[in-house]
């Protein structure tokens, strides 16, 4: 059996349907250490299952593996879905009453509603559910809640149920970033350090491989995911030097989820644990690497380590010299490896002695001396500099990242091609990430010292920008892609209802599906909403033209938000709608408004005949959509599933069943463009160029 091939420790796929509370060993005598003292964890289609809680805190909801003893290349793996990525605790922010009349009245709310919805819920409601809804808002309306923004924890913990997991071990954190949905941090140096802003609502994969001492994490997603490796490529994404915990057990822990009464639960589809012999080197999967240690000078010699990457050291200066403790700097240094890729992930430990003067650190993107980048430490603080032909460009500057005497730091430059993100110690530098794409396909990674004199550094590594894992998933994140186009529209014509009209490539033409505002060619190649701030349009309104593949549909439209600028009280709420019949379809919508200072993009559901609005799945995606800009917004669904992007970026996934766990597939019989009602109505967006296409 090949390494590649090597029986992983136990793999978690989530077969065995389990009710609230009942959750127990998987299948094979895999041990699960279940958390649950609410009844919140279940399992069913393929999945695990986490509700939200009532009372948000860590050490309530997990599942954990174990234990485990240490060893280098030992890996924690799992595939999931978090069920929101920017979840808190928080008030309802509504009074419990008026929720409670919004509940009931749905999507175009009005007291005229009332009778029908109610109804509706006593025919169709889910009742259980319902009455831990209602005792969930009741909480939130009434009790004092704590200030939590970490929603998620995973990784390797000293604690099957850690009380607090952020104390010990290495693992990933989720933290709420308003609205830029989530900030995806890991414990390094016994920190949390930020690595990945504006998370949306989609799959990750998330990894963890132990080392002798700390850990590398690692993540992947779709394509063109923010920050992520896609599929089946894994970013790596930092490495920590300092937990030392021997005994480990593999988790996923919970401490909060959905947000202002909206439930949105997590689904974690694959756990598993592995030892990837091909991991088991100090470095991992650096593509360049020197534990810098030894005897003799740096100038033109290769890494002295036997398994370390091949590799020679280019430098103009043989002053500093191999120690026994690491490389001793003195005086000027500039040397680099050249591993032919573009680095992703850079570290080192510097060491500051009781006498350290001068300055050094680490240089990547670099195509020479002349032209590179370089992220330099003293003791006066951080440099972050660009060197363009010989000039300097001081691009950051940080005052509070000194190094101290007798102290060793860990430095870390996360890189992929457009944001720089600077670390000491776990603590990120200059503010955030820094954006600048120069010299972003250079190659050369190495170090330098200027002025040095009692600074010793060692355990250099350098990761390309992503890498393959030896990690046989069973599941993967689903993608498909259309490829033929079934229904085509340039809106080209006079201006005139959409409804009648017949698409530039289909034979059935539009109409109105539902409601009863009016989407207006206007003449020059757009469809309007025809609504303004004074009179928005009245309600959800569904205009939809005939889809022939049932089973599939890749769909998208651009849209131009109405109004130029906030403050002109200009609400967007225009988007996509998969139609099988009026008491079956979904609503994709985006949500732009005066009153928050990013949007959203969102997800309404009518499949089970009450449509509950507080089912309603979102993902807030910050200044992507703003005022005065078109955007293009692309809907792709199997019935089963589906999968948003936007401007290309997917932005929300999910699977009918992780709403609602006995649905239906959804028919798409009609595909077509929505204005919909989310706490105010649309004030006149417009569409232009809508394409759907089918699978085959």
């Amino acid at each position: 059996m090949s390494a590649y091939e090597q029986e992983p420790l136990l793999v978690d796929t989530f077969s065995d349907d389990s009710p609230p509370g009942r959750v127990g060993d998987a299948p094979g005598g895999v041990r699960r250490h279940i958390t649950d003292v609410e009844r919140v964890i279940s399992i069913d289609n393929q999945a695990l299952r986490i509700a939200p809680l009532l009372r948000p805190g860590w050490g309530r909801a997990g599942v954990a593996y174990g234990p485990f003893r240490r060893q280098n290349g030992l890996a924690f793996a799992v595939l999931m879905l978090n069920g929101h990525n920017t979840a808190q605790a928080g008030k309802l922010m509504t009074h419990f009453l008026r929720r409670g009349f919004e509940w009931l009245a749905g999507p175009s709310p009005s007291w005229r509603a009332l009778p029908r919805r109610t109804l509706a819920w006593l025919r169709y409601g889910d009742k259980r559910a319902t009455w831990r809804r209602l005792r969930w808002w009741w909480h939130l309306h009434r009790a004092e809640l704590p200030d939590m923004r970490d929603n998620l924890a995973l990784g390797w913990f000293a604690e099957a149920n850690p009380a607090d997991p952020h104390q010990r071990g290495a693992g990933f954190v989720m933290h709420a970033a308003d609205h830029e949905n989530g900030e995806l941090q890991a414990q390094v140096s016994g920190r949390r350090l930020p690595l990945i802003h504006s998370v949306q609502n989609i799959p990750l994969a998330y990894v963890v491989v132990l080392r002798q001492r700390g850990a590398a994490f690692y993540v992947s997603s779709l394509p063109g995911a923010r920050g992520s490796g896609e599929w089946p490529l894994f970013r790596p994404l930092a490495i920590d030097a300092a937990s030392d915990d021997e005994t480990l057990y593999a988790g996923v822990h919970q401490s909060v989820l959905g947000e202002i009464g909206f439930r949105l639960d997590t689904r974690i589809h694959e756990a598993r644990v592995q030892h990837l012999p091909e991991l088991v080197t100090w470095y991992g999967t650096a593509h360049a690497a020197d534990l810098l240690t030894g005897s003799g000078p740096l100038n033109g010699d290769s890494p002295h380590s036997a398994d370390s990457p091949a590799a020679i050291w280019f430098t103009g200066d043989a002053a500093s010299t191999r120690t026994s403790h690491g490389l001793r700097l003195d005086g000027e240094l500039f040397a680099l490896l050249e591993p032919g890729y573009e680095s992703g992930l850079v570290h080192m430990l510097l060491r500051a002695g009781t006498d350290a003067s001068g300055s050094a650190g680490i240089v990547w993107r670099a195509r020479s001396e002349s032209d590179h980048w370089r992220l330099i430490f003293d003791r006066a603080g951080a440099l972050l500099l660009r060197i363009e032909q010989d000039t300097v460009h001081t691009v950051a500057i940080d005052d509070s990242a000194r190094l101290l005497p007798g102290h060793t730091h860990a430095v870390q430059v996360l890189d992929d091609g457009r944001v720089l993100r600077c670390s000491l110690d776990g603590r990120l530098l200059f503010g955030g990430g820094v954006v600048d794409t120069y010299l972003a396909a250079e190659t050369g990674v190495g170090l330098c010292a200027a002025g040095a004199a009692d600074l010793t550094c060692r355990d250099f590594e350098a990761h390309p920008r992503q890498v393959r894992l030896p990690l046989d998933f069973q599941q993967v994140p689903w993608l498909k892609v259309g490829k033929r186009i079934g229904v085509a529209d340039d809106f080209d014509g006079p201006a005139s209802d959409l409804a009648g009209r017949v698409p530039r490539m289909g034979d059935v033409p539009w109409q109105r599906s539902l409601g009863t505002g009016v989407f207006a060619l206007d003449g020059a190649g757009r469809v309007n909403v025809r609504a303004t701030p004074e009179k928005p349009n009245p309600g959800r309104t569904l205009y939809t033209v005939a889809w022939k593949h049932p089973d599939f549909v890749d769909m998208q439209v651009t849209i131009h938000p109405p109004g130029d600028a906030r403050g002109q009280g200009q609400r967007g709420r225009a988007g996509l709608v998969l139609w099988q019949d009026a008491g079956h379809y979904l609503v994709l919508n985006t949500w732009l408004d005066d009153g928050f200072a990013g949007a959203s993009i969102s997800t309404f559901f009518n499949l089970t005949g009450f449509e509950d609005l507080y089912d309603a799945i979102w993902s807030n995606v910050g200044g992507r959509v703003t005022w005065g800009r078109p955007y293009t917004l692309r809907l792709v669904s199997d019935g089963w599933r589906y999968l948003v992007f936007l401007d290309g970026e997917p932005v929300l996934y999910r699977a009918l069943r992780d709403v609602y766990p006995r649905v239906d597939r959804l028919r798409i019989n009609r595909v077509g463009l929505a204005a919909n009602w989310e706490w105010g109505d649309d004030t006149g967006s417009s569409f232009e160029q809508f394409i759907a296409r089918s699978e085959w």
